[in-house]
């Protein structure tokens, strides 16, 4: 691994990206990189991480690894680390000596966050109530009445909209996952 130049992989600056997920160029020596062989099960194999993004990593490995393997990634320090699994998505041979292959992994989808959600839930409906108990009992003016009903509307449908757009999420996770776990 010592062949690797830091950085030649690195964006290029002002250059457009096409990819879902920023990539942030690194040189990371994993201690923790793992591929699943069908006939012995999961092998350390080493590995430098040369960039990493939310939907995957790039690598140097001293070996072919096929599309579509099963590889486990975990960084982390001392004894915290971070895991995910990926498939192998491209592989390509670099001219250096000792051979090292470049590697593409592709992490399994993540589920779209609750907390966000609990969190919509938390402000809309607490707001809710605060307005409706908020004067409990007095009289309230035509206008005052108005606008608590408009402010209650528009509560109710930002909440609305963060259920929607958590299904909506939840639907494209299952669907990314499906396809990711159906992959050859």
């Amino acid at each position: 691994m010592a062949a690797f130049g830091g950085g030649q992989f690195a964006p290029i600056p002002g250059a457009r990206h096409r990819r879902a997920h920023m990539r942030m160029p690194t040189d990371v020596e994993l201690e923790r990189f793992y591929v699943w062989y069908a006939e012995t099960g999961w092998e350390r194999v080493p590995a430098r991480m040369f960039d990493f993004s939310g939907g995957g990593v790039g690598l140097l490995v001293d070996r072919r690894l096929p599309d579509n393997t099963l590889v486990h990634v975990a960084v982390g320090i001392a004894t915290l680390h971070i895991g995910r699994q990926g498939r192998v998505v491209h592989a390509a041979p670099l001219d250096a000596e000792p051979p090292l292959w470049r590697v593409g992994v592709a992490f399994a989808p993540s589920p779209p966050s609750t907390v966000e959600l609990l969190g919509a839930r938390i402000v809309c409906w607490g707001a809710i109530a605060i307005a409706l108990t908020g004067g409990w009992g007095q009289a309230r003016t035509p206008g005052e009445a108005a606008s608590l009903v408009i402010l209650i509307a528009l509560l109710a449908a930002l909440s609305i909209g963060a259920e929607l757009t958590h299904r909506d999420a939840l639907r494209q996770y299952l669907a990314q996952r499906t396809r990711w776990e159906q992959a050859p």
